[in-house]
């Protein structure tokens, strides 16, 4: 590996540490939803539900922007390593500030003129999103280098603290939906602060336009394809939501959960190990190596998210209760 410590060696130890982190990250996201629901009802769900749509779509467009054109170009395991990895650290705080900008834009009025719950869910998760952003960046950057531990390292020591902070706040006896947040935020800073120390990148927000420019030619057509997909997905939870009002759209968004959470888990898992895993095969064997993993990502990636759906007919009902 780029640093020289030992990386996992076979692709199918890859394949199942990633798994296990994608599990992983994504069952703190679906605690926020858990908590708030239970502290705020589908009201404050459905506030909440708003701001997490666009915390998703920006997920999707900082991976096409930055982490995917790193790991389509083999980034990690070229001689200049780490000057890339400050410029994708600087891309990705840049970027964040931008959303961050955005989103302020519309959740200020919202919260101003009318729509208090929504407006208050959107303005919380603004000061979390560069950590957020960050925090994903070097759960990314573990599987460009092959080290699908240190990204499971990552978001354990994510969990621990949004677990603490969790606890804290259920013990306060204090039921804010933004509390709740913060605590979500809380664990992905503690993740970006971790990750600075594990992979040895000194903060810089030097080269974070220039990075992404750079990769202009090519992530403009993943983020076109990214924000498309993600915007048909979270559409229907954005405008369903100024139709339903907050409860309503609370309710919704439970069941929409339930049926895509683990869906979405295992397609993101299948990227966190197919690009990568992809583009090494490419560089060290050609198209037949490229095919080779696409077509065993792909069955792997119908037949799982084939049983989810079967669980979810037979079982739904009972889980949506549970949760």
């Amino acid at each position: 590996s780029a640093n020289g410590s030992k990386p996992v060696k076979t692709a199918s130890q890859r394949a199942l540490l990633t798994t296990i982190d994608q599990g992983f990250s994504s069952a703190s996201n679906f605690v926020v939803e858990v908590a708030v629901a239970r502290i705020a009802g589908p009201v404050g769900l459905g506030g909440f539900s708003l701001a997490y749509g666009f915390w998703l779509i920006l997920a999707a467009l900082h991976r096409s922007l930055v982490t995917d054109p790193m790991a389509i170009e083999n980034d990690v395991i070229l001689p200049n390593a780490p000057a890339r990895l400050r410029r994708g650290f600087a891309s990705e705080v840049i970027l964040a500030m931008g959303a961050a900008v955005c989103i302020l834009v519309v959740g200020i009025p919202l919260y101003f003129f009318g729509q208090r719950t929504f407006g208050l869910s959107m303005i919380a998760v603004v000061p979390w999103l560069p950590f957020l952003l960050v925090q994903d960046y070097w759960r990314w950057t573990g599987f460009m280098r092959h080290e699908p531990g240190r990204a499971l390292a990552n978001d354990t020591v994510f969990n621990i603290v949004q677990a603490a902070c969790f606890v804290t706040v259920a013990v306060s006896g204090v039921h804010s939906v933004v509390l709740v947040i913060a605590s979500w935020g809380a664990g992905a800073a503690a993740g970006a602060f971790f990750g600075l120390w594990q992979f040895k990148v000194r903060p810089t927000l030097r080269e974070g336009i220039i990075g992404l420019r750079a990769r202009w030619h090519m992530s403009k057509w993943l983020a076109g394809n990214s924000v498309l997909g993600w915007a048909a997905s979270q559409a229907s939870i954005l405008l369903a939501g100024f139709i339903l009002g907050p409860a309503g759209l609370g309710a919704l968004r439970a069941a929409q959960t339930l049926v895509q959470g683990p869906a979405l888990v295992l397609i993101q898992a299948g990227g966190s190990i197919g690009l990568p895993e992809a583009s090494r095969a490419l560089l060290d064997r050609g198209w037949g190596g490229l095919r080779r993993v696409s077509i065993i990502v792909s069955l792997a990636g119908v037949a799982s998210i084939a049983l989810v759906g079967v669980v979810v007919v037979f079982l739904g009902g009972t889980l949506l209760r549970w949760t």
